[in-house]
């Protein structure tokens, strides 16, 4: 190694200690986590010295066993990073395991939306990750960043300044908090697959979320008059009703609701088996007696009608109609998408003349209202829900103003008269 350089070990430690500490600060590493890579780094330069190797006998299994022979896992971890930084020297060519700064942040995003359904998440999951996960990549462009070695605490700092400083009126706090999740999940696929060598996700501190009662519910009224504006008499109202009843009786998700096929459907016990809902977790739901009767019709008879009219209709587009196990089905024979059902709701509300903002959701929050709100128990309603955590569910369940009421009815000043109040009215107050 002396031969290599032309100088003595104890100058080579001289020269490359101050450039290493300036490369682990850069990393964003602490001074004690700084004091142990500095060790490590030290080490191995004696064990160089002494063998006679160069840097480019690191890899080398006599250099790693007198290498490893000490705190083996400690050294094995900060190994990686001392790679990195005789790359960035010049003085180590072969890097394997190591990101050489030739990953772009672009194709390293591909690379985890194709994990994530690895992984087995909905499409819609993939979808807002790409989406959350892309404007931090684009401010890294913005600010001249566009490979992996770019990535560094302050920058992560940066953005979660810009987000809520720059970006204040942008989006709400709660959008907020979800990019920062989708963020820190990011850093530690990166972490995990050896593409950056230290967490990203441990510099993002993320805020408490708001807890704001939602509007988003359908009082009782407002469902009578939704369901009143429903015609029945045709098959494709009569799907429509027998969805609405669905929604609002078991309080399923609407993604849950399309992909349901006709064998989840057990009209003996008068329950429904949601295969892989939210979390990819099974559940089996009750449905309620009138919502088991039109169940019954529509899937003897209206279901079957739909796809032969389908059929019959759009035959010029299809050579035959194919059949489907979807239970819902569209007008072409289609499996159900959401933003048809919400289109739908949207429609029936502006026929009911419900002019405040609703969204399929809301049958959801309005089953868990109302049962809470006639006595059923919340550990049931959870259930019920698909919930993990009773927290969950206490977001949904609001208690309605007539409870509200009641409840300061029984104030011990609600019915007290007062003498005074009398005599101001007597004055003309």
């Amino acid at each position: 190694m002396t031969e290599q350089f032309g100088i003595k070990p104890v100058e080579i430690d001289k020269l490359l200690l101050p450039d290493f500490t300036e490369f682990l600060k850069k990393l964003g590493i602490g001074k004690t986590t700084t004091w142990a890579y500095m060790t490590c780094l030290r080490a191995m330069l004696n064990i160089l010295s002494e063998q006679g190797f160069n840097f480019r006998d690191i890899e080398n299994p006599v250099f790693q066993k007198e290498y490893f022979k000490v705190n083996r896992e400690n050294r094995k971890m900060k190994l990686n990073t001392i790679k990195r930084f005789l790359w960035y020297k010049g003085l180590f060519d072969n890097n394997p395991g190591v990101s050489t700064g030739h990953n772009q942040l672009e194709e390293t995003q591909e690379e985890y939306l194709k994990e994530l359904k690895r992984r087995g998440q909905k499409q819609g999951t993939v979808i807002g990750s790409k989406c959350d996960t892309g404007k931090f990549i684009r401010f890294c462009l913005d600010q001249g960043v566009k490979e992996l070695d770019g990535l560094s605490k302050r920058l992560v700092e940066s953005f979660a300044t810009h987000l809520f400083i720059a970006e204040e009126n942008k989006y709400c706090l709660n959008k907020k908090i979800k990019i920062l999740y989708e963020l820190k999940s990011f850093f530690k696929y990166l972490f995990a697959s050896g593409k950056t060598l230290i967490n990203l996700s441990v510099y993002i501190e993320v805020p408490k979320r708001e807890k704001k009662l939602s509007r988003n519910f359908f009082k009782r009224n407002e469902i009578a008059k939704l369901f009143k504006e429903i015609d029945t008499n045709t098959v494709l109202g009569f799907m429509d009703m027998t969805m609405f009843e669905i929604l609002y009786g078991t309080g399923m998700r609407v993604g849950e609701l399309c992909s349901l096929s006709v064998n989840d459907v057990d009209l003996g016990n008068g329950t429904i088996f949601i295969k892989q809902g939210k979390g990819n977790r099974d559940r089996v739901v009750p449905i309620t007696g009138i919502c088991k009767k039109y169940l019954n019709i529509y899937t003897c008879n209206v279901r079957e009608r739909i796809l032969r009219l389908a059929g019959r209709v759009y035959k010029h587009f299809y050579n035959h109609t194919k059949e489907t196990d979807c239970l819902f089905i569209t007008a072409q024979g289609k499996k159900l998408d959401e933003a048809v059902v919400s289109r739908t709701i949207i429609r029936y509300m502006a026929d009911a003349g419900i002019k405040r903002h609703r969204t399929a959701h809301a049958f959801r929050y309005s089953c868990a209202t109302h049962m809470l709100e006639n006595g059923a128990e919340i550990r049931y309603i959870s259930d019920l829900l698909g919930h993990r955590k009773l927290d969950t569910t206490g977001s949904y369940t609001k208690v309605s103003a007539k409870n509200l009421l009641e409840a300061i009815g029984h104030h011990p000043r609600a019915k007290e008269k007062s003498c005074k109040f009398k005599e101001a009215r007597k004055r003309g107050y």
